[in-house]
């Protein structure tokens, strides 16, 4: 099997990524207590969720909408008594420390220069932590568990290595676990990697073929085990349903509006849940397909060209080099300028990887966060080409000073975040502080929503602080009548409303508890009276 000294290097070179992850740790000493209020959605499911598990409500807890892994390692540490926010972000700031390891190990099978190593590694030590602080989702542990696929995959002993293929099953097995997008990737990069290999490694197709079946059998036992959990809760077979649940909600018909845009209020998917958004494969939407008539198919052309545009720009945002580094490298690909002579092409190997993981993205919807994995790798890739380039084995100045602006393309807008967005959602927590004489804990509430904007998203967050069950907003095209009968439906007992309360009429017979501003909105809280 691979051991430590293999994987991270020597004992000198070991030293290196000790004092990089020092680094790292005091930086995540500065910026964790700082975003220890940062929330978004996503977060909120997944902090929920770790709560279950850590009461031993399984059957709440499974869930085919969010992934397991980020909730199954946060309850421990909520079972040290830290808070439910920060300890998402400790658990974020270790996913980061976990990424640099993972790209230490990818630069090591690369063989990388010791220096170059370092100057890679380093510059990704604030990229980790702009990451781990940023939205709470599992996507930087994911992208971790994603490099230590391709760090074991690209090694020059790969095929010498017993076990080497099933070890990359096994964890990219537990990269769908942390992130179940990462199934079709894993799926489609390693079986094209075994037909690529296949077919160029004349010699070992044998030994190709095993690996890539071993490797695909215990990629398959792990995400099946889950798959079998999910089957005893929902009834059939799935590995997941946020894949299907994005295609409706981003489908022609509705195009990313909200769910209780079109159904009103819905209530909590089970009595410990915060909201309905807990578990999303239980709010149905109408399937459609680009198949299904012209103008669907002409939609989904649209869909795809507007995310490619997407893509673009997201890698650009990452580095300023980032698309012509790209390019670079499938030039000096074909060209054969940094072609290794070891079996395997690593650089062929890593471009697969950016070519083929945002293509579910690219059908779908396209966010940087969801991108993070080929930014790296290209910013990698750029490391590589000034290290092989035969151009800058003689001119070294031009090589150092290309390797600083690389690496300030990468690192210097994460650190201006770092600094710029301290203490982000601390107003909403202030008020939630506010709040919680007045709203009592377990209350059933919902908010506004004639106006577009209105912060269904910050009625949410203010339900996770007080342990609130939130409803949703009524239909924005309900009139006052209507709304007053779904509110009172679902004995709503608190009523937040964000924005002008003229609209509402029949607030005027009921008690305003608490009133005041959030950056340009006025939050009045309401008791319902029946």
């Amino acid at each position: 099997m691979l051991s430590e000294r293999t994987l991270l290097g020597n004992r000198r070179l070991r030293v290196r990524l000790w004092m990089i992850l020092l680094l790292y740790l005091a930086g995540a000493i500065w910026a964790v207590p700082a975003y220890r209020y940062q929330i978004n959605p996503d977060g909120v499911a997944y902090t929920t969720i770790a709560q279950k598990y850590l009461v031993g409500n399984f059957h709440d807890a499974v869930n085919a909408y969010w992934s397991p892994m980020f909730s199954w390692l946060l309850a421990p540490i909520l079972s040290t008594g830290v808070s439910l926010l920060l300890g998402a972000k400790i658990l974020s700031a270790i996913a980061g420390a976990g990424l640099l390891g993972s790209l230490w190990m990818l630069c090591n099978s690369l063989g990388l220069s010791p220096r170059a190593r370092a100057i890679f590694v380093t510059a990704m030590a604030p990229v980790s932590l702009f990451l781990a602080t940023g939205i709470l989702t599992p996507d930087l542990l994911s992208v971790a568990l994603a490099m230590l696929y391709l760090a074991i995959l690209i090694r020059a002993d790969y095929f010498r290595l017993p076990f080497s293929g099933v070890l990359c099953g096994i964890v990219g097995g537990f990269a769908y676990l942390a992130k179940n997008y990462t199934f079709g990737f894993i799926l489609l990069h390693f079986s094209v990697v075994g037909l690529v290999w296949f077919i160029r490694e004349a010699k070992s197709r044998r030994v190709v073929f095993i690996k890539t079946v071993s490797g695909l059998l215990a990629f398959s036992i792990v995400c099946g085990s889950w798959a079998m959990v999910l089957r005893h809760k929902y009834g059939h077979l799935t590995l997941g349903t946020a894949g299907t649940y994005n295609h409706r909600h981003f489908g022609p018909e509705r195009q990313g509006i909200y769910y209780a845009d079109t159904h009103g209020l819905t209530p909590p998917v089970n009595p410990t849940a915060i909201s309905a958004g807990e578990d999303s494969a239980q709010r149905p939407l109408p399937p459609w397909s680009p198949f299904q008539s012209w103008k669907y198919f002409r939609y989904q052309l649209w869909l795809i060209y507007t995310n490619l545009i997407q893509l673009f720009f997201a890698i650009e945002r990452f580095s300023f080099l980032g698309i012509f580094t790209l390019a670079i490298s499938i030039v000096a690909l074909i060209k054969g300028w940094i072609t290794d002579r070891r079996p395997g092409e690593p650089v062929l190997v890593l471009l697969l990887a950016v070519l083929l993981f945002p293509t579910g993205y690219v059908i779908l919807h396209v966010e940087d966060r969801y991108l993070s994995l080929i930014q790296i790798v290209i910013f990698l890739i750029g490391i590589l080409l000034l290290e092989r380039l035969p151009r800058f084995q003689s001119r070294r100045d031009e090589y150092k000073i290309l390797m600083a602006l690389l690496c300030l393309s990468v690192t210097l807008h994460p650190m201006i975040a770092l600094v710029r967005h301290r203490w982000v959602n601390w107003d909403v927590y202030e008020k939630s502080l506010a709040l919680k004489p007045i709203v009592p804990a377990g209350s059933r509430i919902a908010c506004d929503s004639k106006s577009p904007d209105s912060p269904i998203d910050e009625t949410l967050f203010l339900a996770l602080h007080c342990k609130l069950s939130f409803y949703g907003k009524p239909m924005p095209t309900d009139t006052p009548d209507e709304t007053l009968a779904e509110l009172r439906n679902y004995n709503i007992q608190y009523f937040f409303v964000w924005e002008d309360p003229a609209p509402w009429p029949f607030l005027q017979n009921w008690p305003l508890l608490w009133q005041g501003p959030v950056e340009d909105r006025y939050l009045r809280v309401y008791r319902v009276m029946n």
